[in-house]
């Protein structure tokens, strides 16, 4: 079941039992993007930590949902949007345990309660139900190394993967090699993703029809800002548009696109899902 959630007064109160899943609103002049997972336990994990520029910003959610000791922190690239704010985030938070793209072992299974967060895939390699696959990712380029995991709590599954490229743009086709090994990934349910985390922040490098066919979601999550320009972008609008029900954006880039499904909340996106599978997508509330 999917409701959608209008923030609007009276804000709604997290549910304490559910699981909740916040992609930052990163705004101002630089780039920078984090997402912030609480589980059901109270146990905590964060997806990047934004730039050196945005502490204030992921100190702030942290704070608003009772986090005094974050437990994780996954780095999906080496890019500073992502991981500049890292040695701020760890002075006040020394015991997080980091899981970083070039040093994970894969597959990786990082339990929050009844959460699972499963890394699949990261710097160049792929964990498959065969053994790990080595993909053909350029060590110059931090995208094409990014990690990526799925989020599974009963029949509720979040998918993401960093600034993973699909082509776009003369990128590599990562997506693409991933998606050729689809198959073997027992971690992605053959019916589809609840929520797709958009790689590349929605700009046209990535977010190609051979990953959104695979993946199939029925909602998507844009992290981004003012500053990244095409986000979201015509060809990862199209790319989605033949299955979701909405595309939520944090922020639209400077030369940003919508289309009937986009909502711009201009403002943090909120995931909160319930025990039984059902689950709400809306923005944020103050």
């Amino acid at each position: 079941m999917l409701l959608l959630l209008a923030c609007g007064p009276p804000c709604p109160a997290p549910d304490p039992d559910g699981l909740l899943i916040e992609q930052l609103d990163l705004s101002g002049p630089s780039i920078g993007e984090a997402a912030l997972l609480r589980a059901p336990d109270g146990s905590s994990m964060l997806f990047d930590v934004g730039n050196d520029g945005h502490d204030d910003e992921v100190a702030e959610a942290l704070g608003r949902y009772g986090i005094e000791a974050l437990d994780h922190v996954v780095l999906t690239h080496g890019d500073e949007d992502h991981v500049g704010g890292l040695e701020e985030l760890l002075a006040a938070h020394p015991s997080a345990q980091v899981h970083r793209w070039d040093t994970v072992e894969l597959p990786t299974e990082v339990v929050l309660g009844e959460v699972v967060v499963t890394l699949f895939l990261a710097d160049g390699q792929l964990a498959t139900s065969d053994g790990l696959v080595t993909l053909e990712a350029s060590p110059e380029d931090d995208n094409a190394r990014s990690l990526g995991g799925v989020v599974t709590w009963g029949d509720f599954t979040y998918l993401f993967a960093g600034d993973l490229p699909g082509g776009g743009k003369g990128t590599q086709d990562l997506e693409g090699a991933v998606v050729a090994h689809a198959d073997a990934l027992p971690w992605v349910p053959a019916g589809g993703v609840d929520v797709l985390h958009v790689n590349h922040h929605g700009i046209s490098s990535s977010t190609s029809s051979a990953w959104t066919d695979w993946l199939r979601p029925r909602h998507a999550v844009v992290g981004a800002n003012n500053s990244y320009l095409d986000a979201p972008s015509e060809e990862a609008l199209a790319a989605l548009a033949p299955w979701v029900e909405a595309v939520w954006v944090t922020e639209d880039g400077a030369l940003g696109n919508e289309d009937a499904r986009t909502e711009v909340v201009h403002g943090g996106v909120v995931v909160r899902v319930e025990e039984d599978g059902a689950y709400e997508v809306g923005p944020a509330c103050p």
